[in-house]
């Protein structure tokens, strides 16, 4: 399914924020980066993607050491705001992708979305050195994984149909474990009288126009080296999506680079408080040979 639903219902994103236009800032910056990083007379990353999308593989994986050296600037913007920019990355690499197949393609198809995986040298952060500083930048850690839940789809668009007036409505579902909520009510066609007014929780989800991807939760444990004495091993939560499922198993020593992301979970019973689960949304995972 390509992105027809964007055009015909409004986009929102699911806590209510709009999902504004500002993301152009960054994609002629991070194409040069793909397109003009070079190692002698070497293109790694125009090169890598040409031969990943030849062989129906949409993802591009970047050290982050290349953007460092190529773009400091971009980089440490990627590392301050990586939920804003990686979008705007991904929208990059396809980008180059689409205008690698000018004249090879259908007119009007949409080229597939390119998942950008990033890896780099920089030194693991301890779990339990992980801060509110932290929150909802880059991070790397390093760990040992004990549990990995099998993958599930998860929507990243929705499109609901009005079953009243057949007005459709795009929801945009953020990434990692955040779900996200319907609007309850139609605004309903523009212009029609209140009689036709729309009944409440009118919407049916369309699945065949809708977006889905694999995500998979990993349960990491430090490693022993990193417990103080006497101290209990601490775990972390780690989403993985797309071509990053299935790629570690369980006993494996991995590093990965991701958001640290917080979900607060809402409390089942109503006088409790809500709880905070600190998870890593991956972006990136190495395994580490012992």
């Amino acid at each position: 399914g390509g992105m027809s639903g964007f055009d015909e219902g409004r986009v929102t994103w699911s806590d209510q924020g709009l999902a504004d236009d500002t993301r152009s800032f960054g994609v002629s910056e991070f194409q040069d980066f793909i397109r003009q990083f070079q190692v002698g007379d070497e293109f790694p990353y125009r090169d890598q993607l040409k031969k990943n999308t030849n062989m129906h593989e949409y993802r591009l994986e970047v050290n982050l050491d290349d953007l460092m050296t190529f773009n400091p600037k971009l980089n440490d913007a990627l590392r301050e705001k990586p939920a804003e920019l990686m979008p705007i990355f991904e929208r990059a690499a396809r980008d180059v992708y689409a205008s690698m197949l000018v004249g090879r393609r259908e007119d009007g198809e949409t080229p597939p979305d390119v998942q950008v995986i990033l890896t780099s040298t920089c030194n693991p952060v301890g779990m339990r050195d992980l801060a509110a500083k932290d929150y909802s930048k880059l991070v790397h850690i390093q760990g040992i994984v004990i549990s990995a839940s099998k993958p599930r789809v998860k929507a990243t668009m929705i499109t609901l149909q009005c079953k009243s007036c057949k007005k459709l409505v795009s929801v945009l579902v953020k990434p990692g474990l955040h779900g996200c909520s319907f609007p309850r009510a139609c605004e309903g066609t523009p212009g029609a009288d209140l009689q036709q007014k729309c009944p409440l929780d009118p919407f049916q989800v369309l699945s065949d126009r809708s977006k889905y991807v694999d995500l998979q939760t990993l349960k990491i444990q430090e490693l022993p080296e990193q417990v103080p004495t006497g101290e209990m091993p601490r775990h972390m939560t780690v989403t993985l999506d797309r071509h990053l499922v299935g790629r570690v198993v369980p006993g494996a020593v991995i590093s990965a680079a991701g958001i640290f992301t917080i979900l607060n979970q809402k409390p089942r019973q109503a006088s409790a408080s809500s709880v905070r689960l600190p998870y890593l949304r991956a972006l990136g995972i190495m395994e580490v040979s012992g």
